[in-house]
């Protein structure tokens, strides 16, 4: 009976003295797969360490396993760091370079997250004695082939808010997929009234950015147009075409012309004709400078 309480007692004690932490340390996502790679291919995904109850500094130590494909895989931050308390999710980069000369075929690998909760000022360092425990990985699975593949997603479109100097413009996140750059060819925008009944300009033909392969871009893509926008509420329509011509996007929605301010409006003015004033004097004291070397040489 008495060993029964003794080995219940230490039970009880080991847990108590525990710390809780590294129940709640993981990583998202939990693998990365791309099937659609070629040589040479580069792309970059962002995983979260993620802490349940981060209420100390946590010490990371993060390393790639030895693997085929470790040379391929850079992190920033890289090594050892620390993730402020406080910190639920804390952002890592992974940079993906596959070399030209790698053969056709699937490359798997490992990228692993280690690490425990600093030592307060007055606690010994290495208390927590939970190193292994608090430990994560991200599954990379890659598979390089041939051939061409093309492939985008419109993320996000939308308005932006602008000013009485601005013309209107449309921020678009698109999402390249494949391994070629890829993206919408064309836009086109038009303008209507508070109402959205009477069309107050159109504008075609204007281009937009290709996105590098496996990469997210965030862009903004302004229209002129000869109408001068005063200030308040308008509607606004854009579309999206392919290379082809085809319509892959639209979207019709509300956005404000706000009041300039005066730099707003005279600002490249000003600063275009204070360097043109600046330029004039410079010229005009090279040239008192030369005649006054000419005429001691003479």
């Amino acid at each position: 009976m008495v060993m029964k309480r003794s080995i219940l007692f230490a039970l009880v004690t080991f847990f108590a003295l525990t710390p809780i932490v590294h129940a709640g340390f993981g990583v998202s996502p939990a693998k990365i797969i791309e099937d659609k790679l070629v040589k040479g291919s580069t792309f970059e995904r962002v995983i979260y360490l993620v802490q349940g109850t981060p209420e100390k500094d946590l010490r990371v130590k993060l390393q790639v396993d030895d693997s085929d494909i470790k040379d391929w895989i850079t992190t920033t931050p890289k090594g050892d760091f620390v993730i402020p308390k406080g910190t639920q999710q804390f952002p890592v980069i992974l940079r993906f370079a596959v070399p030209k000369d790698t053969k056709m075929g699937i490359y798997k690998g490992f990228v692993r997250a280690s690490g425990a909760p600093k030592a307060e000022p007055n606690e010994p360092e290495g208390q927590s004695g939970v190193v292994i425990a608090l430990g994560a990985a991200v599954g990379i699975e890659l598979t390089v082939g041939e051939g061409v593949y093309y492939e985008y997603a419109i993320r996000n479109l939308d308005f932006k808010n602008i000013k009485e100097t601005d013309d209107p413009t449309a921020d678009i996140s698109i999402e390249n997929k494949g391994n070629v750059p890829a993206g919408p060819a064309e836009a086109s925008f038009e303008l209507f009234n508070k109402y959205g009944d009477v069309r107050l300009a159109y504008i075609q033909g204007v281009k937009v950015p290709k996105v590098e392969p496996f990469k997210i871009e965030n862009m903004s893509v302004e229209f002129p147009i000869s109408v001068g926008l005063s200030v308040g509420e308008y509607w606004g329509l854009v579309k999206l075409y392919d290379d082809s011509g085809g319509k892959v996007r639209e979207f019709k929605g509300v956005f404000n012309v706000n009041k300039a301010t005066f730099l707003d409006k005279f600002g490249r003015y000003i600063i275009w004709t204070s360097l043109a004033v600046v330029a004039f004097i410079i010229v005009r004291l090279l040239t008192l400078f030369v005649r006054k070397i000419r005429r001691k040489r003479t």
